[in-house]
């Protein structure tokens, strides 16, 4: 938090500055920065304020690239916000000029970003489709990162469909790929979501253990949200064993 604030603070102090020497290149840059912050902060009409003067900025400058992807931002906080039609919206504006322009990275996210709204829509199988053009995007262009957090969406999607073998197999697919880039929060996402596919199979051994190597890795990035979700996951495996005072210190 106190680390956000002060970027904000940065921020804060470049868009003057930009605007005063009429650097719009920077002062866009600044907005959609400030924006993601304000997004990461919870404070969404003031990120997607940012974003739209930033869209404004880019569309005047002809930056098409930069339009889709800030439109792509915008969608993002209409999905927390639980305005999912309109982040299709946004989303279905911004694919065909990330696509225009050439731009595989950007589509990648655009296409993944759809394919999550219909994953929390119920529609499984219009999020499959939509993550595999995302993952084999990826996979052309090389990026790693892209692509372990896709095969991890695969899987809940899989996850979701009771398919768990297959939830299994993207699961394991995207680990090596979390750990080879080195990021321990989506290593920590998916150790957990491994986890609770053996403990929906009734492997509460195998599930433990996962849940052991998730937890750690949770609290060392400070991802309270993901530290409680393995909690929960832990104390319900517990509970689920028959441990119920152990469940119990696991889940308060």
């Amino acid at each position: 938090m106190g680390e956000q604030q002060k970027a904000l603070e940065y921020y804060s102090q470049s868009l003057p500055l930009s605007r005063e020497s009429g650097d719009r290149t920077s002062e866009a840059f600044a907005l959609i920065c400030a924006g993601r912050v304000y997004s990461e902060l919870g404070e969404k009409q003031t990120a997607l304020e940012y974003y739209s003067q930033s869209f404004k900025l880019f569309q005047a400058m002809g930056d098409r690239e930069q339009q889709a992807r800030t439109l792509n931002y915008m969608g993002m906080v209409y999905s927390d916000l639980g305005e999912k039609q309109k982040a299709l919206e946004h989303y279905s504006q911004s694919l065909p000029i990330s696509q225009a322009v050439g731009d595989r990275s950007g589509q990648a996210v655009i296409l993944i970003s759809i394919g999550k709204v219909y994953s929390e829509l119920g529609d499984q199988q219009k999020a499959l489709e939509y993550y595999s053009q995302s993952l084999a995007l990826f996979q052309a262009i090389g990026d790693r990162s892209g692509e372990a957090v896709n095969l991890t969406s695969i899987g809940n999607v899989y996850a979701e469909l009771e398919d768990k073998q297959k939830a299994l197999d993207y699961f394991n697919q995207s680990l090596p790929l979390r750990r080879v880039v080195g990021d321990r929060a989506g290593e920590a996402l998916t150790l957990t979501s491994i986890g609770n596919v053996y403990a929906k199979l009734g492997d509460k051994q195998k599930a433990r253990e996962y849940f052991n190597q998730s937890l750690p890795l949770t609290q060392a990035t400070r991802d309270r949200a993901a530290e409680a979700l393995t909690l929960y996951s832990i104390a319900t495996v517990k509970r689920d064993s028959g441990n119920l005072n152990e469940a119990l210190t696991n889940g308060t």
